[in-house]
């Protein structure tokens, strides 16, 4: 199948305020680095991970991705009635059904007969795609 007139105005993101970094999760860990004589540095090292972000309790994964959606939409410059099609790929989601797309879909006063819905492929990502018609 060929696609024409369709593109990515822009992206939205929003990261979670809560960061705990490698070197604070040692520091939790100091009493079995120290009783096994584990170098400090050693997760960052081993893992590449600097730091990891959380959020808040009670934040579900749809929170987010509207504010990410919200984020794109704005600096688009494109109004949630405009947007035909929907689709949320994250790995996580607030519950099974239905899809947390409808619920982001809801949020950003996306048209009725726009279609939306959710992917899990192997990155996480939320993202709003507007599709035009061909």
């Amino acid at each position: 199948m060929r696609y024409s007139n369709v593109c990515i105005e822009s992206i939205g993101y929003e990261l979670p305020k809560h960061v705990v970094t490698s070197a604070e999760i040692e520091a939790r860990l100091s009493p079995l680095y120290d009783r096994l004589q584990l170098p400090y540095g050693r997760l960052e090292m081993m893992s590449g991970i600097r730091e990891r972000r959380f959020w808040d309790d009670g934040v579900n994964p749809s929170d987010a991705a509207a504010l990410a959606g919200r984020k794109a939409l704005d600096q688009a410059g494109v109004l949630g009635h405009e947007i035909e099609c929907i689709l949320n790929c994250s790995v996580s989601r607030d519950f099974l059904e239905p899809a947390t797309a409808s619920v982001v879909h809801e949020r950003l006063k996306i048209s009725p007969k726009a279609f939306s819905t959710s992917r899990t492929p192997a990155s996480a990502c939320s993202t709003a795609w507007q599709c035009s018609p061909t």
